[in-house]
Parts: structure tokens; sequence; C-alpha cells
């Protein structure tokens, strides 16, 4: 995936919707294990400044559940998305993980179980819009919430980036609800386990930033 420059220097993240316009969306719509749970409706833009990655998740889902709002507590077990990239073409990794509220959990490391958290300084570095509406139209029972997200460059504190243009990485990016009534795994690239396990290196894809 090429991830395109786009020259956006606001400092915060309530403009990125007008600015990702011309991004195209991509869908995270692989359900890797239980095909039988929800299918929320889920799309990703991304793209850079040289400087940060842009993100917006866009999330259309029939439940929505929001409890943590402090940095690092576990969001996954509410309505999530979440975006785990690699700039090292090894190991080890990071995992940034959002609720709809834009609680932030995030992580460093090699695998699952052998992770550093990202400090809470490094997180608020971090800027982030959150709206979340119901749809009570068309589907009364859909709620879509959007996620704007600014990530500066020195939030990946382990590896000294000075632009962004010409990066090559591994990410994927997904979905999940561990803790919804009826729980549900997305992601942007397969995932081959029994088990769901986004902590999976191996089954990355590749992205490039475009200088």
């Amino acid at each position: 995936m090429k991830v395109p420059f786009i020259d956006y220097q606001a400092n915060t993240a309530a403009e990125l919707t007008a600015a990702l316009v011309p991004v195209k969306a991509t869908p995270i719509a692989i359900f890797s294990w239980d095909e039988q749970s929800p299918k929320p409706d889920v799309q990703f833009k991304i793209a850079h400044n040289n400087e940060a990655i842009l993100l917006q998740y866009q999330v259309r889902e029939s439940e929505l559940i929001a409890r943590y709002s402090h940095n690092n507590e576990p969001v996954y077990k509410d309505s999530c998305v979440e975006f785990f990239v690699s700039f090292t073409g090894g190991k080890d990794y990071y995992n940034l993980e959002f609720n709809s509220l834009g609680t932030c959990l995030g992580g460093y490391g090699p695998e699952r179980q052998n992770r550093e958290r990202l400090s809470a300084d490094t997180l608020r570095q971090i800027k982030l819009q959150s709206t979340i509406s119901r749809n009570s139209a068309e589907q009364p029972d859909c709620i879509e919430w959007q996620l704007n997200i600014l990530i500066p460059a020195s939030v990946f504190q382990h590896t000294p980036i000075d632009t962004l243009a010409g990066l090559k990485a591994d990410a994927n990016f997904y979905k999940c609800g561990d803790e919804l009534s009826q729980p549900h795994y997305l992601s942007w690239k397969k995932i081959d386990t029994p088990t769901p396990d986004f902590h999976q290196p191996p089954y990355f894809g590749k992205i490039e930033f475009e200088g």
C-alpha cells in the first residue's frame, strides 16, 4: 500500500476529515476466525505530512461500548480500532489501540507477551478527534463513529525518523471489541492462526510512505 503525502500543517486532528477527502478509503473486512460474528462496516484512510502519520477510522456497527478514558487502559475490550506497525523489518513493532473516545493503549516489543508500554507523555503527543452519532432514519440500530488521529513521528520513540517520506514499513489495521455482547475481530490483512491474535507480525502487509 502506498501512503500518500498531503500538505497538512495543522497541529490538531479536527481538520483531518477535509484534508483526507482525496485519500482512498480502505476496508477492514477480513474475518480470519468466526465468520458468524457481527460484521461492522469499517474503513480507514492513511496519509502523512513527513512529520506525522494522519489516520482516520470510519465505523458503522450495531453496538458500541466506551468505558475507558485513561491512556494505557485495556481499550481493546471496548469498541476499538488498532494500528500495528514495524519500521525495522524485524520482530519489534508498535501497537496503537484506540476506543471510540480516542483513549489509547500503546506498546512496543517483539510479541504479545513481551511488550513495553509507551509512556503517558508519549501518548499525549497523539492528537485525536472523535465523533459518534446514531443513524435514526435509515438504520435505527446503527451507530456511526469516526476517529481522526495525528501521530507525530516522535511517538515511535525507538525508531529515529527524520522524515516519513520514503520509509517502508510492515503494518496491519484492525477492528475489535473483546467485551461486546458478540465480540468480533476484523483485519486489513488475513491472519492464519487458530484463535484471534492481532500480535502477528508475519501477517503484516507492506506499506510505503510516498515522498
